[in-house]
């Protein structure tokens, strides 16, 4: 029972101890401070032309996605300007009371709205 995983406290102790000292030490080690040029893998180039090529290939895709999602939000957009802030504010008040849970109350005082 005396895991260790179940200490969060010592855990994040070492983390901040072990941060603590290669701050400390980063002058003394130069790889501590820099990421050596030798490690690093040359992916830009082709992760640039891959992304071209995804995205002439399936560009369409995701314009007929956004032209479709794009009514609802206009709609929603509109219908949200043209109330009251107070009626807004009502309707945002209910719908969160109905995601809560608390269904008792909320049909009994408001159930005519379903």
């Amino acid at each position: 029972m005396n895991n260790l995983s179940e200490k969060p406290a010592v855990i994040w102790s070492v983390t901040v101890g072990i941060l603590f000292l290669t701050i400390l030490l980063r002058d003394n080690f130069s790889w501590l401070d820099e990421y050596p040029k030798a490690l690093t893998v040359p992916v830009t180039e082709s992760l640039n032309a891959s992304m071209a090529w995804f995205a002439s290939s399936f560009g369409w895709i995701f314009k007929a996605v956004t032209w479709l999602l794009d009514w609802p939000i206009k709609g929603a957009q509109v219908l949200l300007q043209f109330l009251p802030w107070t009626v807004t504010l009502f309707i945002t008040c209910v719908l969160a009371y109905r995601a809560s849970g608390c269904d008792w109350l909320f049909n009994r005082h408001f159930g005519f709205l379903l």
